[in-house]
């Protein structure tokens, strides 16, 4: 499955070539030309990952850094710039970026970071959560050897939180990712199904494995 990416640049040019580079990849992507628009659709939507731009108009990207890491918002955060001083990269990784790329860089190189930001969990077939073991592989849960039975698109949601531990995922967003697997849901259905794992933990002494954050959506810690 593709990425969801949000390209902030005010080249128009280089926003467009970085934008069309990575949808042929498969990747889906929306470009901002300007920090005001950019930080607004960053805060409005969620994202795998943030292509930034440090020297915008309107509000410059060290400041949508801070305000997304300050609300709570987890997406891994590319900075590109053409600052190539170490005090410069030092800055934007201490309030929040994830990787700094030095303008003008190789797509190839953005690409490779990208993928690389996306890979350590998504090779795993045993993912842990607390006392349980998630095998994608097989799509089973075990605590203490003992299995959970969840339905097919409860696996799908814990699955896919668990690949985004430590990121805040919206149940808009849940429910586009598991449309995408042909298992149409609703935002309300997301809740019911989340309860329904929920239970499921608690009814074999497990600790709850998706914890809620009101007004942004669920996550795995």
């Amino acid at each position: 499955m593709g990425m969801k990416i949000l390209i902030i640049e005010d080249s128009e040019r280089l926003g467009r070539s970085v934008s069309l580079g990575l949808e042929e990849l498969g990747h889906s992507t929306q470009v901002a030309s300007d920090g005001h628009s950019g930080l607004e659709i960053a805060e409005q939507q969620d994202f795998d990952a943030l292509v930034l731009d440090l020297l915008l108009p309107e509000i410059g990207g060290l400041e949508i850094i801070r305000r997304l890491r300050e609300s709570g918002n987890t997406v891994h955060i590319i900075v590109t710039s053409v600052l190539d001083k170490v005090e410069a990269r030092v800055k934007a990784l201490n309030i929040g970026a994830d990787d700094y790329l030095i303008k003008p860089y190789s797509f190839d190189e953005l690409r490779a970071r990208l993928l690389s930001s996306a890979r350590p969990q998504a090779s795993c077939t045993s993912l842990l959560v607390g006392e349980a073991t998630v095998n994608t592989a097989y799509r089973d849960v075990f605590i203490n050897d003992q299995p959970i039975k969840l339905t097919a698109r409860e696996f799908s949601i814990l699955e896919y939180l668990v690949r985004r531990r430590g990121r805040i995922v919206s149940k808009h967003r849940i429910a586009e990712y598991l449309g995408s697997q042909g298992k149409k849901s609703t935002p309300r259905v997301i809740e019911v199904l989340i309860h329904h794992i929920r239970k499921k933990f608690r009814d074999r002494g497990a600790p709850n494995p998706i914890q809620t954050r009101t007004g942004f959506g669920y996550i795995v810690e």
